[in-house]
């Protein structure tokens, strides 16, 4: 008798997967361009791939089971369907486009192909951004963010969080939904701008990134809050704040 594995069942789909093609966990990090460790942490369970390996291991297995990983990843049938149907109508001399198909599918999770619309994954923090505490990001899509590709310099590194404080009202309100792009890392080309930055005790903080002389400063937009120093690299710069959504009143 078979006992039941103690790990996540997307634990043991990625390793059946990685089996059936018959790669390494070498050759499956190299396929999906991540840290060699990583398929390893994965298939014992120790961390969960970030929606955009859910996507691309759903592209690896095929129609059959490509929705064990994109629904992990928080695409729905309806949406893809949805998406698929509009480009079938824009795109009929190219050819029938098939519903279902894997190929199909990747037309919708690549949407820059089709539209000029792309699908970011909407993560959690623990924490809430600028919340105090160590911080986490889940790094598992509870939601996609639809924004225009001209919002997203790098869109398969640009991953959208809900910002919980008031250190950059008025310009960010508390509850906006912002978007960080974590490939705009030239440290010298963040100056001036807004930027996620991480601290192992006092959390996210969104702030305003400056340097004056040889110091680096995080600073609000609300004056009633002070800056931050940066202190022998005590805070790692996630990425920038490249747009931000508020819900209107």
């Amino acid at each position: 008798m078979r006992m039941k594995s103690s790990r996540p069942d997307w634990a043991d789909e990625l390793e059946e997967l990685r089996l059936q093609l018959g790669l390494s966990q070498a050759a499956l990090a190299r396929k999906l361009n991540v840290s060699a460790m990583a398929p390893s942490r994965w298939e014992r369970g120790v961390n969960q791939p970030p929606a955009e390996v859910f996507v691309e291991l759903g592209k690896l297995a095929g129609t059959k089971k490509c929705w064990n990983f994109w629904g992990r990843a928080g695409l729905r049938k309806s949406d893809v369907i949805a998406v698929l149907q509009k480009v079938k109508r824009s795109k009929d001399h190219r050819g029938k486009i098939e519903i279902g198909t894997s190929a199909a599918a990747s037309r919708f999770i690549t949407p820059q192909r089709t539209s000029n619309l792309v699908a970011l994954p909407m993560y959690t923090a623990t924490p809430p951004v600028g919340v105090v505490g160590p911080p986490t990001i889940h790094r598992e899509a509870s939601e996609l963010v639809a924004a225009p590709r001209t919002w997203c310099p790098h869109p398969d590194q640009t991953f959208c969080l809900r910002y919980a404080a008031d250190k950059m009202a008025p310009m960010i309100q508390k509850g906006a939904i912002i978007a960080v792009d974590e490939g705009d890392d030239n440290r010298e080309k963040l100056y001036g701008k807004i930027v996620l930055a991480s601290h192992a005790e006092c959390g996210l903080m969104i702030h305003w990134l400056q340097r004056y002389g040889k110091s680096e400063i995080l600073v609000p937009e609300n004056k009633d809050h002070p800056p931050t120093y940066i202190q022998n690299g005590d805070w790692k710069i996630v990425g920038r704040v490249v747009w931000w959504l508020t819900q209107a009143p």
